[in-house]
Formats: structure tokens, sequence, C-alpha cells
């Protein structure tokens, strides 16, 4: 355990990345979006493509199982849409990406009613977050400009405190390490 002490300075690299990859996002704000497009083009593809699997498998096991082939399905479309053009996603994406969180928020909202009619206790943490989800995509979908700043902005300000946790904890390493050597 104490060999993985030696190894701070890699976290302290990986922190100097993320802030450098954070001043990165705030000054090039368009191309940040453009590698946003194609991130969750890949990410949309992958759960769209596990999420349809799981609904198709357990088809026999759950009563809604519906919902989730629409929602896998769903994921699949937009990540043919983010990936088929990274250039112009970029310049929709907060469209994109509002119009999707509407929908999400949508379907969230009306499977909510399946949990409660299940006896879930929780159900109303789906119908709370999807009518929320919407809102945020509406807000997002309707103002393209703030939608534009606010995405960049929160990714670039996301990677700040990544890295600044990472050297954070690694310099935390560095003073185990020097104390058990």
């Amino acid at each position: 355990m104490k060999e993985a002490f030696n190894y701070w300075w890699l976290l302290l690299l990986k922190g100097i990345i993320l802030i450098g990859l954070s001043f990165y996002v705030f000054r090039h704000p368009v191309d940040s979006l453009v590698g946003l497009a194609i991130y969750f083009g890949m990410a949309l593809l992958i759960t769209g493509i596990l999420i349809i699997a799981a609904s198709l498998s357990l088809r026999k096991m759950i009563e809604g199982w519906g919902w989730w082939l629409a929602f896998g399905i769903f994921d699949l479309l937009f990540a043919f849409f983010f990936l088929s053009n990274p250039g112009a996603t970029a310049a929709s994406i907060p469209f994109a990406l509002g119009f999707w969180l509407m929908v999400s928020g949508t379907m969230m909202f009306a499977g909510s009613f399946q949990e409660k009619k299940e006896g879930q206790s929780n159900w109303w943490l789906g119908l709370l977050g999807g009518v929320l989800i919407m809102f945020i995509g509406y807000s997002v979908a309707t103002n393209l400009l703030s939608g534009v700043l606010t995405v960049t902005m929160w990714m670039g300000f996301g990677l700040l405190v990544a890295g600044i946790v990472s050297i954070t904890r690694s310099l935390e390493m560095r003073k185990i390490d020097k104390a058990v050597s």
C-alpha cells in the first residue's frame, strides 16, 4: 500500500493537466463544444446500446420495459446526430442538449408514475427530477448564446475544480509518502 504513495506526482500531473484544460475551455469555448459533442455522442451511443440490451433482456420481468427501450433508442438517435457532424453539432449543441434534457425529463416524469404504481417509496424523486430537468432543458434550448456560455463555463469550472482537487490530494499523498519513507 505504501508503494502507491510513491506515485503522488501522477495525481499532481493530472491536476495540472486538468487546470490547463480548464483554461483552454475558457479561452476556446467553440473548440471545446466540438470536443464535447464528440464526447456526448460516444457516451450516448454506449448508454443507448446498454439500455436497449437491458430493456430487451428484462422485458419479461419489468412491466414498463418499453419506456427503457424508448429511452435507449432515443439515446442512440442523439448519438448518431452528435457524431455525424461534430462541427455542426457544436453550433447547435445547446439546442440539442436542451431538447434531449426536455425529452429525458419528460420520460423520467412519466416513468415516475410507473414507479408509484409498483409501490416504490421514492417515486416522487423521478417526478421532481423530471420537472426540473425539463425546465433546465427548456432554458438551455431557448437561449442559445447563454446555452453555449453555460455549457462551456460549467465544463471549464468542472475541470478547474477537478484539477484543484487532484493537486490537493497529490500533496496529501506526498506528505504521507515522506512520513512513511
